[in-house]
């Protein structure tokens, strides 16, 4: 089952434009969900053993320790279907019953499965023009912004594409050299050099940010900032003379640091609208 069944769960997804897929335990089953936006519908519910297996076989594909269901894990990979491949990055968290739920998050897609309206390689969801500034300017202008030295925040909700805007804005200024610095990578890009972090063997926030200094990068984009650990990495790689792109979910942790906030927003029609704000608080 495991195989045809994630097969035709990731097929139904990308149809239906689906952007995360949650796999929750209950008593003796598990509950499928699709999250589109912000509507989370339930699509199918599988005997717990079967959907136990499902996880199984899909933290297997992405490497993950397939046994190892104390401890919360994220990976991303690239799943292989009949008609293409997938991007996915997966997260895994066990509760206190010690049932393992996992969500899914739709990275990206081969030209495969995209729509024959697209003749890219690679699909991300969103291109540069999808976003706009607060008075309907198009966010293309704004690569002329991140092209000063600086600390770039991206602020906004879970799941609205923070990560996928920082990722474009990046490419735009890719003559540069560009070093990336995250837990898993979730957008993957050959013109970038990207790093994981790993403290089992000693690739931290602090050192892989040391390395990024070393390698005098120009451009360092650091996934998400939200302990103290990965601050203290957005500060070492910018008193070293890099531009910083970040994303957060606390944007308290930058008061008292210079920096230009970009507030994502939802729009009516599936758009994204981006606040500028430069030198803090939004």
């Amino acid at each position: 089952m495991n195989n045809d069944y994630v097969e035709s769960l990731l097929k139904s997804a990308i149809k239906e434009g689906v952007q995360d897929i949650y796999i929750i335990p209950r008593q003796e089953r598990y509950d499928i969900y699709y999250r589109i936006e912000e509507e989370r519908s339930m699509i199918d519910q599988i005997p717990f053993d079967s959907g136990a297996k499902v996880i199984s076989h899909l933290k297997f594909v992405a490497g993950m320790m397939v046994g190892e269901k104390r401890r919360s894990q994220l990976a991303t990979c690239d799943y292989q279907l009949d008609t293409g491949v997938v991007g996915l990055r997966l997260s895994t968290l066990c509760d206190c019953n010690h049932k393992e739920s996992m969500v899914l998050r739709i990275m990206s897609l081969t030209k495969e499965l995209m729509s024959k309206d697209d003749s890219s390689g690679v699909y991300n969801h969103y291109c540069l023009n999808d976003y706009i500034f607060t008075g309907d300017k198009h966010l293309s202008e704004l690569k002329d912004v991140i092209k000063h030295n600086g600390i770039y925040v991206i602020m906004g909700e879970a799941g609205i594409g923070k990560t996928t805007l920082a990722n474009l804005l990046l490419t735009e200024v890719k003559e540069h050299m560009v070093m990336t610095i995250e837990d898993s990578v979730e957008i993957r890009n050959d013109d970038f050099i990207q790093l994981v972090v790993n403290p089992a063997i000693g690739m931290t926030y602090d050192s892989l940010a040391n390395l990024c200094c070393r390698y005098n990068s120009g451009y360092v984009f650091i996934g998400v900032t939200n302990t103290k650990e990965q601050l203290e990495a957005v500060k070492k790689a910018f008193y070293a003379g890099l531009t910083v792109v970040t994303t957060t979910n606390d944007s308290r942790l930058f008061e008292g640091i210079p920096h230009t906030g970009l507030l994502l927003e939802r729009t009516p029609g599936n758009g994204r609208k981006v606040q500028l704000n430069k030198g803090g608080k939004l």
